[in-house]
């Protein structure tokens, strides 16, 4: 997994707008982390998309759609997709993007992972992703 340089995410001053930017940032990132995630998982349930939607009573269309590229997708459906595919259901956490204050701190940032995990029955599965510090993209 590649990191790249970006400015602070979240400044925590008081009565300050965050920007349309990095709200936008946030959105895409998870997005993208939820439909790694779903491509993941199906490819590993061996399913074909057709199976997947008649287990679901949607549609092929619908599934074909879902798995085509990220998009805003409610987490009732992410629900019912991980469930059909694998008998998995989510675990959340938070993660905080941290200021770069120095390069030592800079690879102290970047060497902090965090999980998700993926409950499957009595045993998980866990991906551990690098924390990425925006302020690397800053050139």
């Amino acid at each position: 997994m590649s990191t790249y340089r970006m400015p602070d995410l979240f400044k925590n001053k008081a009565n300050e707008k965050i920007t349309a930017g990095t709200l936008k940032y946030v959105k895409a990132r998870n997005r993208h982390k939820i439909y790694n995630l779903l491509v993941r998982e199906f490819r590993k349930s061996g399913l074909s998309q057709a199976d997947l939607a008649r287990l679901l009573g949607k549609s092929p269309e619908t599934i074909c759609r879902i798995l085509a590229r990220p998009r805003n997708i409610e987490i009732d459906t992410v629900s019912e997709l991980l469930f059909a595919m694998s008998g998995c259901t989510l675990s959340f956490d938070c993660e905080f993007p941290v200021k770069r204050t120095s390069d030592a701190a800079w690879h102290a940032a970047s060497s902090k992972k965090v999980s998700i995990t993926v409950s499957q029955d009595t045993s998980a599965k866990t991906v551990v992703m690098p924390l990425i510090d925006r302020t690397m993209l800053a050139a």
